[in-house]
């Protein structure tokens, strides 16, 4: 049972993980800050960037352009990528697809709120997390369940 818990904790952390590059991926700086100066129209896009979007093109005419400038800059990215990126981000992917949408929503805004926070808060989270997943299962599992049993008091201790 307890492996069971562990297995199932050791998803949700990197499916969290894997959300957080998602978005990452796929953010930028928001095009409403940008000077607007043409449609951009499917036809202006390039063979691979066409190839990746194909799932969007009967709705193109129809998205926003800052929405449709995001999905050129994320196909352009897309394309970056190597072999086994890909395959990387196709699993992340799939995790990300199997989570309800209330958990989605729930680690949307917890990317949201590590967006906000300063640089250093930032990297230190970074560096915690990286300890961490230096650590063995067993001392990491043992560290999740102590944890779970702290008062929300105790946890916001513990991190500091």
């Amino acid at each position: 049972m307890i492996g069971l818990q562990t297995k199932t904790m050791t998803r949700k952390i990197n499916s969290s993980i894997s959300i957080g590059f998602f978005f990452l991926f796929f953010s930028a700086i928001p095009f409403s800050t940008w000077p607007q100066e043409t449609v951009l129209e499917w036809n202006s896009l390039n063979p691979e960037e066409k190839q990746v979007l194909e799932p969007a093109k009967d709705k193109w005419e129809s998205l926003p352009t800052e929405q449709r400038e995001k999905l050129r800059r994320g196909a352009q990215r897309w394309n970056e990528l190597d072999a086994e990126q890909r395959k990387n981000f196709k699993e992340r992917f799939k995790g990300w697809k199997k989570i309800s949408p209330e958990d989605r929503e729930k680690i949307r805004n917890r990317f949201k709120e590590f967006q906000n926070l300063p640089v250093e808060d930032k990297k230190a989270l970074r560096e915690s997390r990286k300890r961490f997943k230096q650590l063995s299962s067993e001392k990491q599992k043992k560290l999740r369940e102590r944890f779970k049993n702290m008062s929300p008091d105790e946890r916001k201790n513990f991190r500091q």
